[in-house]
């Protein structure tokens, strides 16, 4: 899935963290870095997050499309 949104979005880098806590589950982040970058080469935190902006149900339908589309092309 990580080459798929790499494939999709463009990003820079991207991180990834997947945890599993108290609950048996995967839990999983997977974070788009772009220039400019608000912490190169180190993880976000709280100080340097920026909240993703709202996007229109259109807008996120079609890329859900463009990320099946790629998932399904990635090996």
């Amino acid at each position: 899935m990580a080459r798929a949104i790499e494939l999709v979005f463009n990003p820079v880098h991207l991180n990834v963290q997947v945890l599993e806590n108290e609950v048996p589950h995967v839990h999983a982040h997977v974070i788009c870095r772009y220039d400019p970058d608000p912490a190169p080469g180190m993880p976000l935190s709280s100080d340097t997050w920026t909240a993703a902006p709202t996007v229109p149900d259109a807008d996120l339908a079609a890329q859900v499309g463009r990320l099946r589309e790629a998932a399904t092309g990635v090996r």
